[in-house]
């Protein structure tokens, strides 16, 4: 959706399921309509990703990720990573912490 703003550009509000999920301003229509459709491409293609997928904890991502990683490794491994201790868990969560860490070294403050 293009709209003029009072200043004279355009600004551009890409939605998807009723929520903005990109917006820019322009100053040329043309400019803003090249961007739009790009945009809508990428969403498209799947090319694009939700931000909202930026909020999900580690722990959600593990739920989401333990069902698909299940075929993939021997049903005794799988089984040992599910009864780990809870201080073996504790010592794996940190090691993980410190890969994400190493990854993303913008972040700040802890990783919910």
């Amino acid at each position: 959706m293009i709209n003029k703003t009072a200043s004279g550009r355009y600004r551009v509000r890409v939605k998807v399921r009723g929520r903005v999920v990109a917006d820019q301003t322009f100053a040329q229509r043309r400019q803003a309509e090249a961007w739009e459709r790009q945009q809508r491409a990428r969403i498209d293609s799947s090319g694009w990703v939700d931000p909202a997928l930026g909020r999900a904890t580690l722990a959600e991502l593990a739920h989401q990720w333990l069902p698909v990683r299940e075929p993939q490794v021997e049903r005794r491994t799988f089984h040992s990573n599910q009864s780990a201790s809870p201080a073996t868990k504790a010592d794996r969560s940190a090691g993980v912490h410190l890969r994400v860490r190493a990854d993303q070294p913008e972040a700040t403050g802890p990783i919910r």
